[in-house]
């Protein structure tokens, strides 16, 4: 801990960025009171119960993560951060979240971790929010208040597993809501507890990137495959049971994470039916699928792909055609039942591939 501050000391009339997470601190450390021209601040996962005024009054400072600590609340001295664009912090403990949030005008990006007690009305007045991302809020939905944030690019929602009863949420009632706002791209219920994904997804057609990884999917409906702009699309640890014909409909998607769909193991055989239809599809994961993928001969076709990952699964044969995708930047292959002199052809062909065998 000495170097670090040792460091900080050394650079204070300098120093831009000041990076003490997870370092037991138990306090903010004095010095940087005297790091006036510090604009990023990051003391997260540590055991500080108590944030000083002067912290906000730093000139500078647009960045600060003081999650995950041991204070009850948010400091009502946090107005006197006029130029914060970004903040993570713990929710306050029974309590709503603070009025003075609303005070932060500048701020673009918000991350709120623990249980939420609710949202004053002033919070829906941060108008300039551009990403929100809530962790383990422990709420059902979310209120119609949140269509006045007009300028929301981004939500996230991950409700990690906690003691007690859990209390599902809503995820029609919260798309529903988040369908009002005209910006929204980039949406993330990633480890929420989805057991299947709402039909009104296809009101979030502006949608360029969805991810869903780690719930209880088994089936893909029909209306997902209606968000026609999405450029990513993470369904990995799910239990999806077959991809759909209608994956085709995603033309302009560039990446698709399928990993750890094992439970039954995953059926492809529509994702490489639609080879020419995915025709800007550059990064693809199928890894620990656990199933018997069967590469077709027209997969050189894929002319787009830039890296594709089908490790730890049960793959016997690679098509010949696969030695002509020299457009490949990386390619892992291993853990399979690839006879060895296929895997050496392999990588001789492909020479300016990382292939991982």
């Amino acid at each position: 801990m000495e170097k670090y501050l040792k460091k900080i000391v050394e650079e204070k009339d300098t120093i831009k960025k000041v990076d003490l997470s997870e370092k037991w601190l138990e306090e903010v450390p004095e010095v940087l009171r005297e790091c006036r021209m510090v604009e990023e601040i990051k003391l997260t996962g540590n055991d500080i119960y108590e944030i000083p005024d002067w912290l906000f009054e730093l000139p500078h400072l647009k960045k600060l993560d003081i999650s995950l600590n041991d204070m009850e609340t948010l400091p009502s001295a946090i107005i006197k951060a006029k130029d914060l664009e970004f903040l993570s912090f713990d929710s306050p403990i029974k309590k709503p979240l603070p009025k003075e949030l609303a005070r932060l005008k500048k701020l673009k990006k918000l991350v709120i971790h623990e249980q939420i007690y609710g949202f004053p009305d002033e919070f829906f007045e941060l108008t300039s929010l551009e990403e929100i991302e809530f962790y383990t809020p422990k709420i059902t939905s979310i209120p119609d208040s949140f269509s006045n944030l007009v300028n929301l690019k981004s939500f996230t929602l991950t409700q990690l597993l906690f003691e007690g009863k859990a209390k599902p949420i809503d995820f029609e009632a919260v798309i529903e809501v988040l369908s009002t706002l005209p910006k929204l791209e980039n949406l993330s219920f990633s480890q929420a507890g989805m057991s299947s994904i709402p039909a009104n997804i296809n009101k979030l057609p502006r949608l360029k990137e969805l991810n869903l990884r780690g719930n209880g999917i088994k089936v893909l409906p029909k209306e997902l495959f209606e968000l026609k702009d999405l450029r990513l699309l993470d369904l990995g640890q799910n239990g999806i049971k077959t991809v759909p014909a209608e994956i085709k409909n995603l033309g302009q998607l560039k990446t698709l994470k399928l990993n750890s769909n094992f439970n039954p193991p995953i059926d492809l055989q529509n994702l490489f039916n639609s080879v020419k239809e995915l025709s800007s599809l550059q990064n693809l994961q199928l890894w620990s699928c656990q199933t018997n993928i069967k590469l077709p001969e027209n997969i050189v076709d894929w002319t787009s792909l830039k890296e594709l990952d089908f490790d730890n699964n049960k793959v016997q044969h690679l098509p010949e055609s696969m030695k002509q995708m020299t457009g490949l930047k990386k390619l892992r292959i291993s853990n399979n039942p690839i006879p060895d002199a296929e895997k050496e052809g392999l990588v001789k062909a492909l020479k300016g591939t990382k292939v991982i065998v």
